[in-house]
């Protein structure tokens, strides 16, 4: 016990040294293009950091100093050492190679090409007018370089770019008329200029080269975000002044349709204090929809009246404000591009979760809808829930406190609230019985719908002025109206910041409290021994038992299982770990059920979604027809409790009857091997390990061992499976697939050779063979002067030097004169990640060569959707799961349609795999996908077989 209590004083003392923060000063170095306002004290402009500096400070107990300088000095300075860190500065693979960036970004910047408000040969658009001009862009931001050069090659522009130090002499030249546009982020801006061209938001973060500055750096932020979620917004409200950019492209037509169409009608759903309420004594709208319509009104010269009757119709325009999702059951509305999007939390009552509105056969249905509960103020995003949920009622009261206040109390089922209030005026926490509901957060897109009769100049105007809006017009419209200012910590936020030594001093003596109880009660052996999660043994402690077990019962006959959770990483992605978990548990629970108490049935579970049963055979009939029995009815018990669950199971018999006994680490590689085997079926999910399995594991053995004769013997060719267009039939594309045909083995199946390359790496030189073959196929075709299609060509998970790979292709692509538009390089989801930096640096490489980029199997890998938004991809690729999926279950359609949705709206193109059946290509066009393959519309075909088709389907 005395060295226990060594321990403990050691961990107190470390544990208290570490709540205080290094003393030291962080020296900033800051450059011109950061200079946002007026003169501030000690002579340095002010800047939105000037705020997040001194919340850094008070967070980490370090100082910091401002010194003003260019880039170039900056930089120099981070390198030797002069100075700590630098703001507002875009990561690039390039400069993660020397210098370290925050874990999260410092701010969200706005990218545009602005010219002289008065400049009338530019307007927001016209691209055409840009052609030969000259832009002024800052020296040695690679973001500005990146983004014109996409512009540039988009829209085959010719530009002359001239180089600046910071975003004064920039602007100076505009002013001097040295150059005639120039790039600047929407916090850069000055008076008297407007937007030509808006590139976009991209994050930026903090850069230094110590870890320990990141550290702290990281360790602040992340305090700033627990303590009010909205921490940025403030600073950039505490900053008055920050230059709002706007332009002028309405037509002479639509300024006369302006003059003569006098106040257009908009109807307001009323009682939506403090966002849009109508003022009692002077019956005017007042609120955060009132500074909105100003704002409109400011920009394009519209006038507006106001009425509470909501939406109305007939031959006069008339406005109202609505999801996007509203269209489908208003057509005879017409809607602006969305605006804005209005943050809604969904709040379930005890018992209740998401999936038991949007299941049918649940509880709720038309007759016995959903009550849902919510203000006037998420009466316009209503519809997008309408086709998410089974059914649903809505009941409207006066304020969020009483929708939250309904739910905790069962009289309604959900409540629909603004995000802002659950962030500001009312804390969840209040209500004990939802404490441990996780809101479910929607980020509902709303715009503006008009009816009426000769709307079109209107529409036109409209999304012309919302283009001009400013970034933070909302924020500073929130402010003024007070919304931000209701802000209030959790409770428990004062106590963690004035007690914190107090409370780490406190749980450091409940933790020795209680390891030592855990210690004298002889708990470790037991925590040693089964996994946390389910409760069941681990692997190693299973593995000990059963060695045991074979020893002492040497006649005993048994059957070894692995069973394995089908694509339980996508389960995972599309519903959360929380699910994930929940998910594990049920089966753990079910195994454990199902061993009822018998003796010698032992349980575990190994990695991730691996569980491992032992149990004894009477007869193998009888033992295999129960264990399907028990699969069968794990699926069926988890669709009742809301899992789609579909477990595979391999075995292997072991015992006197079966040839002896085995070691388990051969017994599990065995049924892994058993189970691997049927993963990819959609009808069997138990496969023992027998005399054709282990025929098979030799195969792959003898694969291993002649590959390399097989490449030399040429014994490898390509076949090609068209990818067709679901509106026009036509063949567009096709993906090349290699196929083997051994002289020993006859047709070796991709699915057996080609894991094996995978794992010993011999697939990197088969995908550079599948490319010279396709590269002589297109050269053969151009060379006939045959019509060729783009070809897409798979890039192994193994190519993780993205540079590496991408010179060797170029170096094989560049002895043909095949143009990069006709190759498509389809890259696959690896661990989400330091891998994705790969995905990205590898989709922007072939990007700059002028190659397309898919992403294949999308969602079945562990990448964050984020991703999407961050690597250039062109394509996107659904695995066969997915529509299997969309088949069965109501909310795997609705996940599909909007993952579709979603990738469409940020132009991608979309193609779903393994379709086979007309009611799935019906299905696919009703939710929007562009292009589909499978045996549906032809096999994998040889290449001149591949040639007469497209002859039939073009």
């Amino acid at each position: 016990m005395a060295s226990h209590g060594k321990r403990f004083f050691i961990i107190l003392f470390f544990l208290l040294c570490s709540s205080s923060v290094f003393s030291r000063t962080l020296r900033v170095g800051m450059f011109g293009q950061l200079q946002y306002l007026p003169q501030y004290s000690q002579g340095i402009n002010a800047r939105y950091y000037e705020n997040y500096m001194q919340a850094i400070a008070g967070k980490s107990g370090c100082g910091y100093k401002l010194l003003q300088m260019d880039y170039d000095t900056a930089l120099k300075g981070l390198q030797d050492g002069t100075v700590d860190l630098m703001c507002s500065m875009t990561y690039t693979q390039q400069r993660a190679r020397t210098y370290l960036f925050s874990s999260s970004p410092c701010a969200i910047e706005y990218e545009l090409l602005v010219a002289s408000r008065d400049d009338m040969r530019f307007f927001n658009g016209d691209i055409e007018s840009l052609q030969h001009k000259r832009v002024g862009l800052l020296a040695g931001d690679p973001l500005q370089e990146k983004i014109l050069d996409s512009f540039t090659d988009a829209h085959a522009l010719n530009i002359k770019r001239i180089y600046y130090l910071d975003s004064d002499l920039m602007a100076a030249g505009i002013r001097q008329g040295t150059i005639d546009l120039r790039m600047a982020s929407a916090m850069a801006a000055r008076p008297g200029e407007k937007i030509v061209q808006n590139f976009g938001s991209h994050p930026v973060y903090f850069m230094c080269k110590d870890p320990v500055i990141k550290k702290i750096l990281d360790n602040a932020m992340s305090a700033l975000q627990q303590q009010n979620s909205m921490y940025q917004i403030n600073f950039i409200m505490q900053n008055n002044g920050i230059v709002s950019l706007d332009f002028s492209n309405i037509s002479p037509d639509e300024k006369a349709y302006i003059r003569n169409i006098g106040k257009i009608t908009v109807g307001i759903s009323s009682g939506n204090y403090p966002f849009s309420y109508f003022d009692a004594e002077t019956g005017e709208l007042k609120g955060l929809d009132r500074l909105f319509w100003d704002e409109i009104t400011r920009i394009s010269g519209l006038s507006f009246k106001f009425t509470e009757k909501g939406r109305m119709s007939g031959e006069k325009p008339c406005l109202f404000i609505s999801s996007d999702s509203d269209r489908f059951e208003n057509g005879h509305a017409v809607y602006t591009r969305p605006y804005r999007t209005v943050p809604v939390r969904l709040v379930c009552a005890p018992g209740l979760s998401v999936s038991d509105f949007i299941t049918p056969g649940s509880r709720f249905s038309e007759k016995y809808p959903v009550k849902i509960a919510v203000t006037g103020d998420v009466q316009c995003v209503l519809p997008y829930f309408r086709t998410m949920f089974v059914a649903y009622s809505i009941q409207t009261f006066p304020s969020p406190q009483k929708c939250l206040e309904k739910v905790a109390s069962g009289v309604c089922d959900a409540a629909l609230v603004q995000d802002y209030y659950l962030q500001t005026t009312y804390d969840i926490n209040d209500y004990m019985s939802l404490r441990n509901r996780m809101p479910l957060t929607y980020d509902v897109p709303v715009s503006i719908a008009v009816s009426g009769q000769g709307i079109d100049p209107l529409i036109s105007i409209l999304n012309k002025t919302l283009c001009q809006i400013p970034a933070d017009f909302f924020t500073r419209a929130e402010e003024q109206e007070g919304i931000l200012a209701r802000y209030k910590p959790a409770r428990g936020l004062v106590l963690h910041q004035y007690l914190t030594t107090f409370l780490i001093f406190l749980i450091v003596i409940l933790l020795y409290a209680v390891f030592s109880a855990l210690y004298n009660a002889g708990k470790y052996k037991k925590m040693s021994e089964t996994d946390n999660l389910t409760g069941l043994w681990n692997i190693n402690c299973f593995e000990r038992e059963l060695e045991k077990l074979f020893v002492s019962m040497p006649r005993s006959n048994f059957m070894f299982m692995e069973l394995n959770i089908r694509s339980f990483t996508l389960i995972n992605k599309m519903y959360g770990s929380e699910w994930g978990d929940r998910t594990l548990v049920f089966l753990a629970k079910k195994l454990t059920d199902a061993r009822d108490g018998r003796r010698n049935v032992y349980l575990a579970r190994g990695d991730a979604d691996n569980f491992y049963v032992l149990e004894p055979v009477i007869t193998e009939e009888g033992t295999r027809e129960k264990m399907e029995e028990f699969l069968k009815l794990v699926r069926k018990e988890g669709l009742k409790s809301g899992i789609q669950i579909v477990v595979k199971t391999g075995a292997v018999f072991i015992g006197p009857r079966y040839g002896g006994f085995d070691s388990v680490k051969n017994l599990v590689g065995k049924a892994g091997y058993a189970r691997k085997y049927i993963r990819n079926s959609v009808v069997d999910n138990f496969a023992v390990f027998n005399g054709r399995l282990q025929k098979q594991r030799m195969l792959e053995e003898n694969i291993e061992s002649c590959m390399d004769k097989a490449l030399e013997n040429r014994e490898f060719y390509v076949v090609y499976q068209p990818k067709v267009n679901l509106y026009t039939g036509k063949v567009e594309s096709a993906e090349a697939l290699v196929r083997w045909k051994s002289p020993e083995n006859g047709d070796v199946a991709p699915d057996i050779f080609i894991p094996v390359f995978e794992k010993n790496g011999y697939v990197i030189k088969m995908d550079f063979y599948v490319y010279k073959a396709v590269f002589d196929y297109l050269q053969h075709l151009l060379d006939t002067h045959f019509p060729i299609i783009p070809v897409s060509l798979n890039v192994s998970r193994l190519h993780l030097n993205a540079e590496k790979f991408v010179d060797d292709f170029i170096s094989l692509f560049s002895q043909y004169s095949i143009p990069p538009a006709y190759i498509e390089m389809e890259i696959v989801e690896r661990t989400a990640g330091t891998a994705d930096r790969v995905l990205k640096n590898m989709a922007e490489l072939l990007h700059n060569h002028g190659f397309s980029v898919a992403m294949d199997d999308f969602g079945t890998g562990e990448s964050s959707l984020n991703m999407l938004s961050e690597i250039p991809i062109d394509v996107i690729k659904f695995d066969q799961l997915f529509l299997e999926r969309a088949e069965s279950l109501p909310d795997s359609r609705i996940i599909l349609r909007e993952m579709i949705k979603m990738a469409r709206m940020l132009g991608k193109t979309t193609v779903c795999e393994g379709v086979e059946r007309e009611s799935q290509v019906i299905f696919l066009k009703d939710i929007g996908c562009d292009m589909a393959q499978g045996y549906y519309f032809s096999k994998p075909l040889l290449s001149e077989d591949f040639k007469k088709f497209l002859m039939e389907h073009r």
